[in-house]
Protein backbone atom coordinates (compact mmCIF):
# COMPACT_ATOMS: atom_id res chain seq x y z
CA UNK A 1 0.00 0.00 0.00
CA UNK A 2 2.89 2.17 1.09
CA UNK A 3 4.22 1.58 -2.65
CA UNK A 4 0.92 2.76 -4.30
CA UNK A 5 0.87 6.03 -2.30
CA UNK A 6 3.86 6.53 -3.83
CA UNK A 7 3.27 6.37 -7.12
CA UNK A 8 0.08 8.21 -6.69
CA UNK A 9 2.12 11.02 -5.64
CA UNK A 10 4.89 10.67 -8.37
CA UNK A 11 2.00 11.18 -10.62
CA UNK A 12 0.59 14.03 -9.26
CA UNK A 13 -2.61 12.52 -7.87
CA UNK A 14 -3.97 14.14 -4.82
CA UNK A 15 -7.19 12.35 -4.37
CA UNK A 16 -9.01 8.63 -5.05
CA UNK A 17 -12.14 6.60 -4.15
CA UNK A 18 -11.79 3.47 -2.34
CA UNK A 19 -15.33 1.78 -3.05
CA UNK A 20 -15.61 -0.87 -0.22
CA UNK A 21 -14.71 0.69 3.34
CA UNK A 22 -16.87 -2.36 4.12
CA UNK A 23 -19.31 -1.99 6.86
CA UNK A 24 -18.49 -0.52 10.41
CA UNK A 25 -20.67 -3.20 12.15
CA UNK A 26 -18.75 -6.45 10.18
CA UNK A 27 -14.82 -6.02 9.65
CA UNK A 28 -14.16 -2.40 7.74
CA UNK A 29 -10.78 -3.65 6.48
CA UNK A 30 -10.52 -1.05 4.10
CA UNK A 31 -10.81 1.88 6.28
CA UNK A 32 -8.36 0.13 8.40
CA UNK A 33 -6.00 0.02 5.97
CA UNK A 34 -6.43 3.50 5.36
CA UNK A 35 -6.28 5.06 9.05
CA UNK A 36 -2.93 2.74 8.81
CA UNK A 37 -1.15 4.31 6.47
CA UNK A 38 -2.16 7.74 7.89
CA UNK A 39 -1.22 6.89 11.19
CA UNK A 40 2.57 5.44 9.81
CA UNK A 41 3.06 8.33 7.65
CA UNK A 42 2.42 6.83 4.43
CA UNK A 43 -1.72 8.60 3.12
CA UNK A 44 0.21 10.85 1.00
CA UNK A 45 -3.96 11.36 -0.35
CA UNK A 46 -6.78 12.03 0.24
CA UNK A 47 -9.11 9.10 0.88
CA UNK A 48 -12.85 9.47 -0.40
CA UNK A 49 -14.54 6.05 0.89
CA UNK A 50 -17.67 4.48 0.37
CA UNK A 51 -19.65 1.86 2.69
CA UNK A 52 -20.33 -1.38 0.81
CA UNK A 53 -21.88 -3.70 -0.35
CA UNK A 54 -24.96 -1.74 0.80
CA UNK A 55 -27.91 -4.39 0.30
CA UNK A 56 -29.95 -3.86 3.23
CA UNK A 57 -31.29 -0.18 4.09
CA UNK A 58 -30.79 -1.38 7.88
CA UNK A 59 -27.22 -0.52 6.93
CA UNK A 60 -28.29 3.27 6.83
CA UNK A 61 -29.19 2.99 10.39
CA UNK A 62 -26.18 0.67 11.38
CA UNK A 63 -23.89 3.59 9.75
CA UNK A 64 -25.89 6.53 11.84
CA UNK A 65 -26.15 4.19 15.34
CA UNK A 66 -21.88 4.41 14.52
CA UNK A 67 -22.22 8.21 14.03
CA UNK A 68 -21.58 7.63 10.40
CA UNK A 69 -23.35 10.44 9.23
CA UNK A 70 -22.72 11.51 4.78
CA UNK A 71 -19.34 13.07 4.81
CA UNK A 72 -18.08 11.91 8.25
CA UNK A 73 -14.08 12.51 8.60
CA UNK A 74 -12.03 10.24 10.53
CA UNK A 75 -9.13 12.95 9.73
CA UNK A 76 -8.38 15.49 7.25
CA UNK A 77 -7.23 12.76 4.43
CA UNK A 78 -10.24 10.36 5.25
CA UNK A 79 -13.47 10.75 4.84
CA UNK A 80 -16.94 8.78 3.66
CA UNK A 81 -19.12 10.38 1.89
CA UNK A 82 -21.16 7.79 0.93
CA UNK A 83 -22.07 4.14 0.00
CA UNK A 84 -21.52 1.66 -2.88
CA UNK A 85 -23.60 -1.70 -3.98
CA UNK A 86 -24.01 -3.55 -7.06
CA UNK A 87 -26.60 -3.53 -9.32
CA UNK A 88 -25.21 -6.13 -12.22
CA UNK A 89 -22.47 -8.82 -11.50
CA UNK A 90 -18.50 -7.48 -11.90
CA UNK A 91 -18.35 -8.63 -15.69
CA UNK A 92 -21.79 -7.15 -16.45
CA UNK A 93 -23.53 -10.39 -17.85
CA UNK A 94 -26.19 -10.57 -14.52
CA UNK A 95 -28.64 -8.31 -13.07
CA UNK A 96 -27.90 -9.41 -9.33
CA UNK A 97 -30.76 -6.74 -8.06
CA UNK A 98 -34.46 -6.54 -8.95
CA UNK A 99 -35.70 -2.38 -9.77
CA UNK A 100 -38.23 -2.37 -6.77
CA UNK A 101 -34.84 -3.12 -4.34
CA UNK A 102 -32.55 -0.89 -6.19
CA UNK A 103 -35.19 1.99 -6.29
CA UNK A 104 -35.38 1.13 -2.79
CA UNK A 105 -32.10 1.15 -1.48
CA UNK A 106 -31.43 4.30 -3.45
CA UNK A 107 -34.25 6.37 -2.02
CA UNK A 108 -33.03 5.23 1.40
CA UNK A 109 -29.82 6.77 1.24
CA UNK A 110 -30.39 9.83 -0.60
CA UNK A 111 -32.99 10.62 2.11
CA UNK A 112 -30.51 10.43 4.76
CA UNK A 113 -27.93 12.56 2.55
CA UNK A 114 -25.46 9.71 2.01
CA UNK A 115 -24.24 9.83 -1.90
CA UNK A 116 -24.74 6.48 -3.78
CA UNK A 117 -22.34 4.58 -6.24
CA UNK A 118 -23.92 1.97 -7.72
CA UNK A 119 -22.21 -0.69 -10.06
CA UNK A 120 -23.19 -1.17 -12.98
CA UNK A 121 -22.16 -2.73 -16.36
CA UNK A 122 -24.60 -3.42 -18.83
CA UNK A 123 -27.89 -1.80 -20.13
CA UNK A 124 -30.23 -2.97 -17.72
CA UNK A 125 -28.53 -2.15 -14.61
CA UNK A 126 -28.04 1.11 -15.97
CA UNK A 127 -31.39 1.06 -16.99
CA UNK A 128 -32.55 0.42 -13.15
CA UNK A 129 -30.07 2.98 -11.51
CA UNK A 130 -31.24 5.17 -13.55
CA UNK A 131 -34.85 4.95 -12.50
CA UNK A 132 -34.17 4.94 -9.16
CA UNK A 133 -31.67 7.95 -9.38
CA UNK A 134 -35.02 9.79 -10.95
CA UNK A 135 -37.31 8.55 -8.67
CA UNK A 136 -35.36 9.41 -5.52
CA UNK A 137 -34.02 12.99 -7.31
CA UNK A 138 -37.77 14.15 -8.44
CA UNK A 139 -37.49 17.35 -9.94
CA UNK A 140 -34.45 18.29 -8.69
CA UNK A 141 -30.80 17.10 -10.37
CA UNK A 142 -27.68 15.59 -9.03
CA UNK A 143 -25.66 18.29 -8.79
CA UNK A 144 -25.95 18.34 -4.58
CA UNK A 145 -26.45 14.92 -4.03
CA UNK A 146 -23.71 13.39 -6.34
CA UNK A 147 -25.03 9.84 -7.18
CA UNK A 148 -22.50 8.43 -9.14
CA UNK A 149 -22.62 4.75 -11.97
CA UNK A 150 -19.63 2.71 -11.57
CA UNK A 151 -18.16 1.76 -15.02
CA UNK A 152 -20.90 2.41 -16.89
CA UNK A 153 -19.31 0.23 -19.88
CA UNK A 154 -22.45 -0.36 -21.91
CA UNK A 155 -25.03 2.88 -22.14
CA UNK A 156 -27.63 3.67 -24.71
CA UNK A 157 -28.13 6.86 -26.39
CA UNK A 158 -31.54 6.89 -24.41
CA UNK A 159 -29.94 6.46 -21.16
CA UNK A 160 -26.94 8.93 -21.62
CA UNK A 161 -29.36 11.33 -22.42
CA UNK A 162 -30.85 10.83 -19.22
CA UNK A 163 -27.70 10.95 -17.83
CA UNK A 164 -27.44 14.45 -19.05
CA UNK A 165 -30.20 15.51 -17.87
CA UNK A 166 -30.37 15.10 -14.19
CA UNK A 167 -26.31 15.46 -13.96
CA UNK A 168 -26.00 11.65 -13.14
CA UNK A 169 -22.49 11.01 -12.94
CA UNK A 170 -20.57 8.50 -14.84
CA UNK A 171 -17.40 6.98 -12.66
CA UNK A 172 -15.77 4.94 -15.85
CA UNK A 173 -12.07 3.78 -16.62
CA UNK A 174 -10.95 4.64 -20.14
CA UNK A 175 -10.55 1.07 -21.61
CA UNK A 176 -12.07 -0.99 -18.16
CA UNK A 177 -10.11 -2.58 -15.99
CA UNK A 178 -6.55 -4.57 -17.44
CA UNK A 179 -8.08 -8.10 -17.02
CA UNK A 180 -11.32 -7.38 -18.78
CA UNK A 181 -10.07 -8.56 -22.22
CA UNK A 182 -8.91 -11.95 -20.61
CA UNK A 183 -12.70 -12.93 -19.06
CA UNK A 184 -15.07 -15.05 -21.25
CA UNK A 185 -17.97 -13.44 -19.77
CA UNK A 186 -16.84 -10.10 -21.04
CA UNK A 187 -16.25 -11.53 -24.47
CA UNK A 188 -19.65 -12.80 -24.38
CA UNK A 189 -20.85 -9.59 -23.29
CA UNK A 190 -18.85 -7.34 -25.91
CA UNK A 191 -19.88 -9.28 -28.80
CA UNK A 192 -23.55 -9.06 -28.22
CA UNK A 193 -26.04 -6.46 -29.54
CA UNK A 194 -25.40 -2.72 -29.99
CA UNK A 195 -21.50 -2.55 -29.68
CA UNK A 196 -21.29 1.04 -30.41
CA UNK A 197 -22.99 1.52 -26.71
CA UNK A 198 -19.50 0.28 -24.92
CA UNK A 199 -17.11 2.16 -23.02
CA UNK A 200 -18.26 5.84 -24.25
CA UNK A 201 -15.73 7.04 -22.64
CA UNK A 202 -15.08 9.99 -25.42
CA UNK A 203 -18.75 11.09 -25.28
CA UNK A 204 -18.68 11.66 -21.49
CA UNK A 205 -16.19 14.23 -21.91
Amino acid sequence: LAIIMDTLTLHGWTSISELNFGRPDLIPAHLQHAMELEANGDLHVRINGYWGTYDDVAMINVLQNYGYEPGHAFSDRIRAPGVKFYVDDPFGTTDIMDQATCTQLVAAAHQAGYQVAAHCVNQSAVGKILNAYESALGASNNYTARHRIEHAVKVSDNQFQRMEDKGILASFQLMGPPDWPEQNTFQTYVSNSNTGYILRWKDFV
